[in-house]
């Protein structure tokens, strides 16, 4: 009698909620080995995983919590970039960063996660489609700094907007304000113009917009002190080599970078075509393959004054364009997030 083929296609890399067993959150490089000092299962399961990454192929779909053991890390990164000969992880398909434990030791608590970090072991994998985040906030960041357009992710369901960058050729795009408490109170603040300019580099692909931050977004937020969208690339990446020199076991360097410059694309955008949209994330019309979209008045005409708390208020700059005049007979689905009719006159007749 042959024996069944079993196919694994779906690891999750979480802390067992098992008590008994909780040395096994070392996996993810936690402390769970201080109770009793022996760590010989940390060993084992390390090698296990790297076992399961280089002989199960089909595996499609991984999920990956806020801390990875550093030898994991390092295997993984090392298969991303083929430093070995090792068909691990080629079949990955779909990414989910997840929370392990959050902040606080409080469900309601963002967990923090160092998210352009956690995309070096997987974003040059030639089949990734999806990477998508869950209860997970940056908070002081070291890693501010990632290739632009050197990743192969099709689809990003995400709360921080600093991943925006990574992708060759995004086809859905998805951006949440989350909904959680982070760990010092505050919200995450994004330009619309950043985030227009961003977004400019995929309108030849993308597909599906879904934009449910509006209470988040300000043309302001430019003057929000402390706050800086524009960054100078050569410095922000003397900074990542600066940090991994002062730590010789970071797998990430100098070397990494120059191999992700290589395979990057120069995205396609003129001064133009950000003048012309000004203040607005994006004018629809310019996204030929669009079929659906869901986001808020504020993304596509325009942030508006409420100094008063109470409607009827006013858009801080004139719109660029009607709202009708830029969508897109491609249009199958359109969804304008929190508008009710009335709150805003300008915003009524565009």
């Amino acid at each position: 009698m042959s024996k069944p083929n079993r196919r694994i296609n779906a690891i999750p890399l979480l802390p067992s909620k098992n008590t008994a067993n909780t040395r096994r959150c070392a996996v993810m490089g936690w402390n769970a080995c201080e109770s009793d000092g022996n760590c010989s299962s940390l060993k084992f399961e390390v090698v296990v995983i790297a076992l399961l990454f280089s002989f199960c192929k089909n595996i499609t779909t991984l999920y990956l919590a806020e801390e990875l053991h550093h030898s994991v890390d390092e295997y993984m990164i090392k298969l991303n970039y083929g430093d070995i000969k090792n068909t691990g992880l080629q079949s990955l398909k779909h990414v989910h960063f997840t929370a392990g434990r959050p902040d606080m030791n409080d469900s309601r608590y963002y967990a923090t996660i160092e998210i352009l970090r956690y995309m070096l072991p997987i974003h040059r994998l030639s089949l990734l489609e999806s990477v998508t985040m869950d209860a997970l906030q940056e908070y002081q960041p070291i890693y501010v700094y990632f290739v632009p357009r050197s990743g192969n992710i099709k689809k990003l369901e995400i709360y921080l907007m600093r991943m925006i960058s990574i992708p060759k050729a995004l086809a859905e795009f998805k951006l949440s304000i989350g909904g959680i408490w982070s760990i010092d109170g505050g919200s995450q603040i994004y330009s619309s113009s950043q985030i227009g300019k961003d977004l400019a580099a995929h309108k030849d692909t993308l597909r599906v917009l879904d934009i449910d931050a509006c209470i988040s977004i300000s043309i302001s937020a430019d003057n929000y002190p402390g706050y800086k969208h524009e960054y100078d690339e050569a410095d922000m990446e003397e900074r990542v080599c600066q940090h991994v020199r002062g730590r010789p076991g970071d797998p990430y360097g100098r070397d990494r970078i120059a191999a992700d410059k290589a395979i990057s694309i120069k995205p396609k955008i003129t001064e133009g075509d950000a003048k012309e949209h000004g203040h607005t994330i994006v004018s629809l019309h310019d996204y030929p393959r669009l079929t659906h979209s869901s986001t808020g008045m504020i993304a596509l005409i325009g942030d508006w004054h409420d100094d008063s708390g109470e409607p009827p208020f006013k858009l801080v700059k004139p719109a660029p364009f009607r709202h009708v005049e830029c969508l897109l007979p491609s249009l199958e689905y359109l969804c304008i997030y929190g508008y009710v009719r009335g709150v805003n006159p300008d915003v009524d007749e565009c």
